[in-house]
């Protein structure tokens, strides 16, 4: 055997042993590459559906805590009035055990002794894979409000004063906490069919101006039916109503309601 065939034969061994090498270092690093990739995909989608299920729990909250006064609030209440604000996001909850009926609201305290609603909402991730047993990932998220319980009459048989309900920086006071100026239904709406949204006297919805200005995240707004503003997050200080139950007697600096008949 000469000296060319020798070489060529020593080449054609280099390659193949140099190819068997890649092969082996791609069936390594594909399968955790993937494992990667598909982790950020699950983290990204739990994140969001804590996002929304926190959105939820804090409308719940201060919802229930205008109705404190009432004393009959339940858990039973606040895992329905969820469920409705979960409705209207329009978010996949597969990724829940049990789905949405697997969200509980039975460890939340809805009139403390601190007259607080204290609403906490309980549920369990499932794993995307599962090599080592665990049931899933357990969630707690929680929304604490002060419950307006309004004002009491002395014990001197006096007759009761009629109550009526004003917000921290309102200039108008209402017969009812369930006024629509005060009693807001916050709902969210896809920011891409925002040209084809109206409330309810036909309006468009324009930038609000604390927090129009901000990222829309998820290509998600949020909007009232008697508003004409949409919003870039939840928390926006537009969306929140402060509301006070006072006897009518210090509502002198007030104005009636032109909505509720005040």
């Amino acid at each position: 055997m000469g000296a060319p065939e020798i070489l060529h034969r020593l080449r054609a061994s280099l390659c193949t042993s140099a190819r068997g090498s890649m092969t082996v270092e791609a069936a390594v690093i594909l399968p955790f590459v993937l494992f990667v990739l598909l982790s950020m995909m699950y983290f990204t989608e739990a994140l969001r559906i804590q996002r929304q299920i926190q959105d939820a729990a804090v409308q719940t909250s201060l919802h229930m805590s205008q109705y404190a006064y009432k004393g009959d609030l339940t858990q039973i209440y606040a895992y329905g009035k969820i469920k409705d604000y979960l409705s209207k996001s329009e978010q996949d909850f597969s990724m829940i055990k049990g789905g949405a009926a697997g969200i509980s609201c039975l460890l939340s305290d809805t009139l403390d002794d601190a007259d607080r609603v204290d609403l906490v909402v309980s549920y369990t991730l499932k794993l995307p894979y599962n090599v080592i047993g665990l049931p899933g990932i357990p969630v707690v998220q929680r929304a604490c409000t002060r419950g307006w319980t309004g004002y009491e009459p002395d014990a001197y048989g006096k007759e009761e004063e009629q109550i009526v309900y004003v917000t921290e920086h309102g200039t108008v006071y209402h017969k009812t906490s369930e006024c629509s100026h005060i009693d807001l239904t916050v709902r969210s709406a896809d920011y891409q069919n925002l040209s084809s949204l109206r409330n309810e006297e036909g309006q468009k919805f324009s930038a609000c101006e604390k927090c129009g200005g901000k990222p829309i995240l998820a290509g998600r707004i949020f909007i009232t039916n008697t508003g004409d503003c949409y919003h870039t997050t939840s928390e926006c200080s537009g969306l929140k109503r402060g509301v006070l139950a006072i006897p009518i007697s210090q509502a002198a600096d007030y104005r009636p309601c032109s909505r509720c008949g005040g």
